[in-house]
């Protein structure tokens, strides 16, 4: 349990961190003044948002992340980017029907107001989990629109040359069941799916799957996760970090704080001895709990191969942070993959980049030289944490840069 300091004696649930794992951003049910609104629906307070950052390996206290993107009606995450700049929001708004998902920018230290996404993600139906591509250009999302296999369905919607929406498509029979699929989340490896469904053979209510695209775009066969993570009852909202070597995911538990509350997954590197332990209610009205007898229990760590990319971008002479722009481009097909943001109040930065691939970055910035790094990662390497600080000159005659991604024919 991720202790009082981010779960609540009400509901919180929702939990999405960026990819470095500094911030943590979920849903809450909790009071906080007199004058919060108890939904008729289910007679707990209405949703918000809250955010709470690492110090020293723990999540500090949790903080309302307030207006714009709170408003007196249910606002609940939805998704997040990995660089924590872009935070998707599932409204419902009374009277409407269905629901939507929007999308809100970070502006310095600010959230810009949400705005509803277009068509073809959203519909006069229900639109609710998104989750962004390692490079912006593709967004899995869950809808309940007609011509599905099931109830809510897996879609994905692609972005075109004018930074667009379009051609959304059903992820089809492999990954999608006649049953209800949710909570869906794609690692920044760029291929590895997570996601909760209440078919493919599940233990009990919602079990967590993982499936993978492959080389053609299509998907490998949904795999369940199993035991520990899966139980009888509903298990849901699986986000696993970049390093792979552990998750958070929501469940209800005994001994929690609250009623829905977030916890961590460390995944284990060998056997270890399990502590009897109580599971989860099988149906909400039981009066017993399944208790499980102590195991030996070996978890393969999942392998992630995926390197992150952060630091600072400042001005050289006087280190304020610079709003600049970052390319990432794929040397072998030669085309610009995905265009970033640095922050405009701190300068942070944060790229995720898949291994196998050869990479050149440039950052530019009106008024400074632009700076190019070329990043080489080969398929063999694993998970690695790049820091690398970047400062940007003015641009002003007699003013030098290396150039570090500019490549050249054999012999030419």
């Amino acid at each position: 349990n991720l202790g009082p300091k981010v779960n609540s004696p009400y509901s919180d649930y929702g939990a999405f961190f960026t990819s470095d794992e500094s911030y943590l951003f979920f849903t809450s049910r909790r009071k906080r003044t007199e004058k919060d609104k108890i939904s008729r629906y289910d007679s707990q307070y209405y949703e918000d948002i809250y955010i709470s950052q690492k110090n020293n390996k723990n999540w500090g206290n949790a903080i309302n992340i307030g207006r714009p993107i709170n408003t007196e009606n249910h606002d609940a995450t939805a998704g997040l980017s990995n660089d924590g700049q872009k935070l998707f929001v599932f409204r419902n708004k009374k009277g409407k029907g269905g629901g939507d998902i929007y999308v809100s920018n970070l502006k310095g230290d600010r959230w810009k107001r949400a705005k509803k996404l277009p068509k073809p993600i959203n519909t006069k139906y229900h639109e609710t989990t998104a989750s962004l591509s390692f490079d912006g250009r593709v967004l899995y999302f869950i809808s309940e629109r007609p011509g599905g296999y099931g109830g809510r369905d897996i879609y994905r919607a692609f972005k075109n040359s004018d930074q667009k929406w379009e051609r959304a498509e059903n992820l089809g029979l492999i990954v999608n069941s006649e049953f209800d699929e949710d909570f869906i989340f794609v690692h920044p490896d760029g291929k590895t799916l997570y996601f909760s469904s209440k078919g493919h053979n599940s233990m009990g209510g919602y079990d967590i799957f993982v499936t993978e695209m492959l080389n053609n775009g299509s998907f490998s066969k949904p795999k369940n996760l199993g035991f520990p993570i899966n139980s009888p009852g509903d298990d849901v909202e699986f986000r696993l970090s970049a390093r792979g070597d552990r998750a958070l995911y929501t469940s209800v538990r005994p001994g929690g704080i609250g009623e829905k509350d977030i916890y961590q997954i460390q995944f284990l590197s060998g056997g270890k001895s399990m502590v009897t332990t109580t599971e989860d209610k099988l149906i909400s009205d039981a009066e017993e709990l399944v208790v499980e007898e102590e195991i030996e229990l070996e978890v393969k760590l999942p392998e992630k191969k995926v390197t992150i990319l952060k630091g600072t971008i400042k001005d050289e002479l006087t280190s304020e942070p610079i709003d600049a722009s970052i390319e990432l481009v794929d040397n072998e097909k030669k085309e610009v993959i995905a265009t970033f943001s640095s922050n405009s109040n701190s300068g942070t930065y944060l790229v995720c980049l898949p291994s196998g691939k050869n990479y050149g970055i440039s950052i530019s910035a009106p008024g400074f030289l632009f700076h190019s790094e070329n990043l080489d990662i080969p398929m063999s390497i694993g998970y690695q944490e790049i820091l690398k600080d970047i400062n940007l000159k003015k641009l002003e005659v007699g003013s030098k840069i290396v150039l570090k991604n500019i490549f050249f024919d054999y012999d030419k």
